[in-house]
């Protein structure tokens, strides 16, 4: 009977160690199932972290590409529109720069064929125009308004008669003369030029009467 109780016993035992080894082992794998499923967790939520950031920095990226984009295209579009708008300018101040040569030559060729017509002349030593002279110098006005932009040389000249340096001084005097006109006929001061040659350019030889007469002159020409 004794005998009996002791295998009893141990068996009771070792079923109660079989058990608790069991109950541990559960234990166990639970916990390790429980730290796995954890740590899978844990690698899905940074996961998915690291492709929000990811999306985050792409998407920040491509907008500020986008941007860049825009701002380099509307800059492009300035500098464009700012290259257009100058080369516009400048062929309209090239067109305008033609036009202005275009008449200044014709009122050079205008001014031309009138001085082989009709010249202002003067008496002998004097400076002052002559009244009988207003029909040529009214012509001389209406061409200079053709070329209205165009500087205007106002030449005085005389013959041979008197010394060099009184020529010269004359010379002076008969071209203010014509610049004067020209003011009370309205020309802008910004535009005469008064240049004396004195006897340095005739237009005619200075050995016939007819000749000085010619000689003792102003001319008009355009600078």
């Amino acid at each position: 009977a004794q005998e009996a109780a002791a295998k009893a016993a141990s068996e009771k035992a070792a079923q109660e160690a079989a058990a608790k080894a069991a109950s541990e082992k559960a234990a166990q794998e639970a916990a390790a199932k429980a730290a796995s499923e954890k740590a899978a967790q844990e690698a899905a939520a940074k996961a998915a972290l690291e492709k929000a950031a990811q999306e985050a920095a792409a998407k920040a990226a491509s907008k500020k590409a986008t941007q860049e984009a825009a701002t380099k295209a509307a800059s492009e579009k300035v500098a464009q529109e700012a290259d257009a708008t100058a080369a516009s300018e400048r062929m309209a101040q090239e067109a305008t720069a033609r036009v202005m040569a275009e008449r200044a030559s014709q009122c050079q060729a205008e001014l031309s064929a009138l001085k082989s017509r009709e010249l202002v002349t003067f008496k002998i030593g004097s400076a002052v125009i002559s009244d009988r002279f207003d029909v040529v110098l009214k012509k001389i006005k209406t061409i200079l308004a053709h070329c209205p932009s165009a500087r205007i040389e106002v030449s005085g000249h005389t013959d041979t008669s008197g010394a060099e340096s009184f020529n010269e001084s004359l010379s002076q005097k008969r071209a203010q003369a014509g610049i004067d006109y020209l003011l009370r006929a309205g020309v802008e001061t910004s535009r005469l030029i008064a240049a004396g040659y004195g006897e340095s350019l005739p237009f005619k030889s200075n050995a016939t009467r007819q000749g000085r007469i010619l000689n003792r002159r102003i001319e008009f020409s355009v600078r």
